[in-house]
């Protein structure tokens, strides 16, 4: 049997372990932001070049902006899965370490509740919080614009579209295949192992 010194030690591992663990999640996050605008930035320049451009046919334009707009937004996409991710994580932590702080704060919770939560949420790798919290949080972060604008430009040049040419369904497949693996990344495989799990809703 532990003793009381024995779990505090333990407890001071642990919880110098997940601090650096929520760091490591809150720069992630906040640097996926910061790259998607840059992205986002070049994408603009990129665009606006090719519409300010002289080129003989008209649909080799319009085909070019569609497939520029396309390729930036399965970009973007990408990294805005990645912050619904970083963000989990973050969230995670921080509701552990407001946990171990109470615990030694005021004895509440008691070491073998926190022990039970640790093991849920960080052995069994499930999360605080759900996909819509994680990505309502995101978008308020920024990534309703950086997905907003191209979103619009997208569906502007798809109502443009005349005739279809390899430049369109090439930019049509990528976006398939972008698809299918976030369902199938995301939603299958990594969000499966973080889904939300019962708190205690006051460290939260």
């Amino acid at each position: 049997m532990e003793t009381e010194k024995e779990k505090e030690e333990w407890l001071k591992v642990y919880y110098a372990k997940i601090q650096s663990q929520h760091d490591n999640s809150f720069r992630k996050k906040d640097t996926l932001t910061n790259w998607s605008l840059t992205i986002l930035i070049a994408m603009i320049g990129i665009y606006f070049g090719i519409l300010s451009g002289q080129f003989q046919e008209q649909m080799l334009e319009q085909s070019l902006r569609f497939a520029v707009v396309t390729g930036f937004l399965i970009i973007l996409g990408q990294f805005f899965s990645n912050s619904l991710i970083s963000y989990a994580y973050l969230r995670k932590f921080r509701y552990l370490m407001k946990m171990i702080d109470s615990g030694w704060m005021n004895g509440n919770p008691s070491f073998s509740v926190i022990k039970e939560q640790i093991s849920v949420f960080d052995l069994k790798d499930k999360t605080v919080v759900g996909m819509r919290e994680s990505s309502w949080a995101q978008l308020r972060a920024g990534f309703a614009i950086i997905l907003g604008f191209p979103t619009v430009l997208w569906i502007s040049e798809l109502y443009q579209i005349q005739n279809l040419s390899f430049n369109h369904y090439f930019a049509f497949s990528l976006l398939g295949i972008f698809l299918a693996w976030e369902i199938w990344s995301l939603w299958l495989r990594k969000y499966k192992r973080i889904k939300q799990a019962s708190v205690l809703k006051e460290f939260l």
